[in-house]
């Protein structure tokens, strides 16, 4: 049996009953960031400006949103992820152990962070329970493998919000245009929702 502890379940960072869409993020966090930078609002924000940048990325420098998550200090593995009432920070305590850092923002939709060591995951020992579950041990073994290769960390930003059933049922996959320039980028993995 399972004992890890519950670790920011969608239940309680989301308590509006419309709300069923969480967005995260997985990173990569190559050289340790200014504390500021390190810090769930910074982070949201830059998530959230990163979501609309890449809708409508045109060039490779439709990516770089930010002037404290530069490329030397930050790898993106893939664009942001939504999946439907389900959020990441349990099952990737689960699989890395306690968070070095972790936030959570207050209100009906909160915002969450943590930062992780890398390990190598073990995913015979993980039976996904669902595609959100399926989707992120797949992310994170991107990440990690990244991390353990760059000496970095992982963060995980997130937030209740936005549509996953938009992105299943109208977009399903991320623009072709705009995967190819992502793989430019360095991204890894080029769609928003489990495929």
């Amino acid at each position: 049996m399972d004992e890890t502890p519950s670790l920011y379940p969608f239940e309680e960072l989301s308590t509006s009953p419309i709300t069923t869409t969480f967005a995260y993020w997985v990173v990569v966090e190559r050289k340790p960031l200014p504390v500021e930078a390190a810090s769930l609002d910074p982070l949201y924000h830059w998530m959230s400006y990163h979501y609309d940048a890449e809708e409508q990325a045109s060039e490779l420098k439709s990516f770089n949103t930010s002037d404290q998550y530069t490329s030397d200090r930050i790898r993106i593995i893939s664009p942001v992820t939504l999946a439907q009432r389900w959020t990441p920070y349990t099952l990737a305590t689960r699989l890395l152990g306690t968070p070095l850092r972790k936030e959570r923002g207050s209100g009906s939709y909160s915002k969450a962070f943590g930062i992780w060591n890398a390990k190598v995951i073990d995913r015979d020992s993980l039976t996904p329970t669902s595609e959100h579950e399926r989707h992120f041990v797949f992310l994170l073994g991107l990440a990690c493998s990244v991390a353990l290769r760059e000496n970095g960390r992982i963060i995980i930003v997130g937030c209740p919000g936005w549509s996953y059933d938009s992105w299943k049922n109208d977009f399903r996959m991320m623009n072709p245009n705009v995967g190819l320039l992502m793989h430019e980028s360095g991204y890894l993995y080029t769609d928003r929702i489990a495929q």
